[in-house]
């Protein structure tokens, strides 16, 4: 089975329709929120996707986290 990392940086930009086409088609997902908990290590992981949200690159002031991603 193909696991895929999915980063979620924001609660308003779930994986959603995403999420369901990804696990129809046989991976299993984790979804980790980096806001609330830290990033795992990348071992064992097949792919990564990283979903959007209202933060952008100069946010670190706003938004702390961004700068362990």
């Amino acid at each position: 089975m193909t696991r895929l990392l999915v980063i979620q940086p924001d609660d308003s930009d779930p994986p959603a329709s995403l999420g369901d086409w990804l696990t129809e088609a046989g991976a299993e997902l984790d979804v980790v929120r980096p806001f609330a908990e830290p990033l795992p290590a990348l071992d064992g992981y097949q792919g990564l996707v990283c979903l959007g949200g209202e933060m952008g690159a100069m946010d670190d002031l706003k938004h702390p986290w961004l700068k362990d991603i």
